[in-house]
């Protein structure tokens, strides 16, 4: 089976649409789906670019990799416009912080940092504004999935995406339950501790040695750390690895459970390419020759150290991001050709078609 990968545009904000046909049916795969502002463009991408290149009764299902708002604020509305237009959507996987698998203490810790109208560390009540914004989200989409009928089902390692006989070409990796839940209760202790690691990085240092630079700084969020991570095999055995904001003890996680993270051809670059991400070491282990990355390209994101330690890394490698096309268009990969293309709204390119 060979996908069309659609990135789409929407500055820093992650929404992507995977879909495949085999001779009996179309599949579609609606992951993440920007901020609240993004529903609208995602679902006109769908509809302009794809929609028309499928038969009839597609498999629909939405994967929402973790709760922060630039992943997750548009996916309510998206589902029910999808509902509305009359498009049946089998599941949305997704795995909610304030559920069985989540933490009260993350829960608690945000409902009492903002009840504070002043608080001493700003920054601090900062992130608990933006947990509770995210909190409420992901408890809005799941009522909004039982009243639309559509099945919630976790996203959390071993889990496959597409119904047999293709159930191998697209599974989640990670986080486990344990793993999830663990960095659930983190997020939590960092809110009940008054912790915000310090993300501040010597310049210097990162244009004379940046795989240096980007080495000594770790993401402090332990949410961003729970994101879904997607293998997509296809059936070449070419291989696309989806890495939302997940960060070295995400992948190091998911190793440690017997899964070797090598020989990917096609990797995102995560957070945004944020410099506190990803480092050289990790790099290498995927063994990659092409990247893409969701971000605006405004100096910040993608980190310009973390493109030229992936440069020294991997020399001769390939950098796509969105940030070169105009928003609400797409970089669009083709498994069968591994190779990117623009794709605008106005192009409304037959993909599957040209996939044969």
């Amino acid at each position: 089976m060979h996908f069309v990968i659609d990135i789409l545009s929407l500055d820093k904000a992650d929404a992507s649409i995977i879909w495949a046909r085999d001779s009996t049916r179309d599949y579609v795969v609606f992951l993440d789906a920007g901020k609240k502002a993004d529903a609208g463009l995602v679902l006109d991408h769908f509809n302009a670019c794809i929609k028309d290149a499928l038969g009839p009764s597609p498999y629909l299902i939405a994967v929402n990799t973790h709760m922060h708002s630039d992943h997750l604020g548009g996916m309510e509305q998206l589902l029910t416009q999808l509902h509305q237009q009359g498009n049946k959507v089998e599941a949305v996987y997704f795995n909610n912080p304030v559920g069985p698998w989540g933490s009260r203490l993350l829960l608690r810790e945000v409902q009492q940092k903002t009840r504070l109208l002043f608080f001493a560390e700003f920054r601090l009540q900062g992130r608990a504004q933006f947990l509770a914004e995210s909190l409420k989200q992901a408890s809005s989409l799941e009522k909004q999935l039982q009243h639309l009928g559509i099945a919630h089902r976790n996203a959390f390692a071993g889990t496959t995406l597409l119904p047999k006989p293709h159930q191998d070409h697209l599974r989640i990796l990670g986080p486990s339950p344990a793993f999830f839940q663990q960095m659930m209760q983190q997020a939590g202790r960092q809110l009940s501790w008054n912790l915000l690691p310090s993300q501040q990085l010597a310049e210097a240092e990162a244009i004379i040695d940046p795989c240096r630079a980007i080495a000594n700084r770790q993401d402090p969020s332990h949410d961003n750390k729970a994101s879904v991570v997607i293998e997509l095999i296809t059936a070449q055995g070419d291989r696309c690895l989806f890495t939302a904001d997940a960060s070295e003890p995400s992948f190091a996680a998911i190793e440690k459970g017997s899964h070797q993270l090598s020989h990917y051809h096609l990797v995102q670059l995560p957070h945004h390419g944020s410099r506190y991400n990803l480092n050289a070491a990790r790099m290498q282990k995927f063994g990659a020759d092409r990247f893409w990355v969701a971000a605006p390209n405004d100096g910040m994101h993608p980190g310009p150290d973390l493109l030229r330690c992936l440069e020294q890394t991997v020399p001769g490698c390939a950098i796509y991001s969105t940030g070169d096309l105009p928003r609400g268009s797409c970089q669009r990969f083709i498994t069968n050709r591994l190779a990117f293309t623009p794709c605008t709204n106005a192009a409304r390119q037959e993909a599957l078609g040209q996939m044969s």
